[in-house]
This record gives C-alpha cells, structure tokens and sequence, in this order.
C-alpha cells in the first residue's frame, strides 16, 4: 500500500484536448456531453481512474479560458473526482503572492503537485530550471498512459509499496 497520496496535473490544451486535432479523442457521452463539448484524449479517462485507484490525487492545470466547474462536472460524470483545477486566474494570484516566479509558466510548487504532465517544452524546461517534476507528451505518443504509469511507479521505492507492481 502507498504511504502518502501524490498529486498530478495534467495540461489541458494540447496535452488533453487537441489544440489542432493532433491525436485521438474521446467524443462526451450522455450528460457530460453538457459539461464539455469537446472530446479528450483517447484513454484520458481510464488513466485517471486508474491513477486515482493508485492512490494519486488528480489536478488539470490550464491556463485556458474554460471554466474550472465545465471541467470538474466533466470529470465527475466520467468517475473522476478532481482534486483541484489550476486556472489562469489562480496562476496569475500564485504569481501576484510570490509563490510562483513570473517566469514560470505552470508552477507544480505553488500547488503542492508532485507532478505537471504537459505537451509544452516551456513547462519542462520550466521543472527543470525550478527543480519540479514534468513529463512531456507529444501528440506523437501512442502509448502516452503507460509512459504516465511508468513514471509514477518511479515515486515509490519498491514494488510492495505501489498497487500497480503486483
């Protein structure tokens, strides 16, 4: 069993929700299709819930103009309880206290995430220079949700510590 509950963001534009139908989506079945129009990456979903299964608690960071209640019924229709979703506005307050620089476009630190998966090089380069935790996907990545799974098998120290080992 896991010790303590990790936080992951995920993007949104580009990493979730094509920008410019770059991969794959999932079209909102039933009353989701209310909360959100626009589909979501092939799989998005069953990560999550798999994620969360994990113990993992889930964030979407977006720096879009959706509103974060759009997302979070999203979500909560598909079976996803969302830890939180990081707007714009909260960024920019993060940035206004001090607890995020100005340079950095997404801020794991400033949310207490453990990890910001995005589709941005900004974002990585962003976790490198502020010493925070990115993973990149592409729209080039078929197997996008096992490299997720792999990488955050890798926060916990041996295998009878993380569900996923067995």
């Amino acid at each position: 069993m896991m010790t303590d509950t990790k936080r992951i963001a995920f993007g949104w534009y580009g990493t979730l929700v094509p920008e410019v139908g770059e991969f794959s989506c999932e079209r909102p079945q039933g009353t989701a299709a209310l909360a959100l129009k626009q589909g979501v990456r092939r799989g998005a979903v069953e990560l999550m819930r798999a994620l969360q299964r994990d113990g993992w608690e889930i964030w979407i960071y977006t720096l879009g103009a959706l509103a974060s209640h759009q997302i979070r019924l999203f979500f909560a229709l598909n079976g996803v309880k969302l830890g939180g979703v990081i707007t714009g506005h909260e960024h920019q307050n993060a940035v206004r206290l001090g607890r995020a620089p100005r340079t950095s476009i997404k801020h794991a630190p400033a949310f207490d995430l453990d990890l910001i998966v995005d589709d941005k090089d900004v974002t990585a380069q962003a976790g490198r220079r502020y010493g925070f935790d990115t993973l990149k996907v592409t729209n080039c990545h078929k197997d996008w949700t096992l490299s997720i799974r792999a990488h955050c098998l890798s926060y916990y120290r041996n295998d009878a510590e993380y569900p996923l080992a067995a």
